[in-house]
């Protein structure tokens, strides 16, 4: 594996620990999980979601 994949790697590992940490977060992430591999709701990018959120001025 490459450096730059290395440091990926450990940064997915770090953030998601980060993520984990709070039992309320990892309940609303494995229910996205569920969600995702149900195939429910639609898929947006980016910029659609961030319209959606009001955050495309920032």
């Amino acid at each position: 594996m490459s450096k730059n994949g290395k440091r990926t790697s450990l940064s997915s590992r770090t953030e998601t620990d980060y993520l984990l940490r709070s039992p309320r977060n990892t309940e609303r992430l494995r229910e996205a999980i569920a969600r995702a591999d149900a195939e429910e709701g639609e898929p947006v990018d980016v910029e659609e979601l961030r319209r959606r959120l009001g955050l495309e001025d920032r």
